[in-house]
C-alpha cells in the first residue's frame, strides 16, 4: 500500500491504526505472495466503508482489483448492511462500473462525516445495498 500513499491515493495509516482494524482488511494472495489487499470497515447507520484498495503493480489490469471489490460488496451484503461508501481522489469512473454513484460529504455517516478531510477533497460514492439484494439480474 506505500506506494498508493506516496502517489496519494491511499491515506497514510500507522501500523497500530491496522492493528486495530486488522481484521477489516482482506488480501489477495495466491501462492502466499499478496497481489492485493483491501477493507471494510463497518460505520453508523448499518453502513460500511470501503478502502485500502491497492493491487500489486504487475498485476493491474489482471483482474485482482474488480475480485476484492466483489468480494467487499458480498460481504457488505452477507452482512446486512444497507449501503457502502468510499471516498476517492483519483479512480471514480471504475468504482461506477460496481454500481457505485455520486454522493456529498453529507451523505457518510455520522462518525464518518466528522472525519471527511475536505482538504482532501475526495470524491463520496455510495452504494446502496438493499436494492442489490433484490436485484435479480445476472452478474
Amino acid at each position: 500500500m506505500e506506494d498508493y500513499v506516496k502517489q496519494g491515493n491511499l491515506v497514510l495509516r500507522s501500523e497500530s491504526e491496522i492493528n486495530d482494524r486488522i481484521n477489516d482488511y482482506y488480501i489477495y494472495e495466491v501462492d502466499r505472495a499478496i497481489y492485493g489487499c483491501g477493507a471494510l470497515y463497518p460505520q453508523d447507520n448499518n453502513q460500511g466503508e470501503i478502502g485500502a484498495i491497492a493491487v500489486n503493480p504487475s498485476y493491474k489490469c489482471k483482474g485482482v482489483g474488480k475480485k476484492i471489490m466483489r468480494y467487499l460488496i458480498g460481504l457488505g451484503q452477507k452482512r446486512g448492511m444497507n449501503r457502502l461508501f468510499l471516498l476517492t481522489t483519483q479512480t471514480s469512473d471504475w468504482f461506477y462500473g460496481f454500481g457505485f454513484y455520486p454522493g456529498t460529504p453529507s451523505s457518510l455517516p455520522p462518525g464518518r462525516k466528522v472525519r471527511y478531510n475536505n482538504e482532501r477533497n475526495s470524491r463520496v460514492l455510495l452504494l446502496d445495498l438493499v436494492s442489490r439484494s433484490q436485484d435479480t439480474t445476472p452478474g
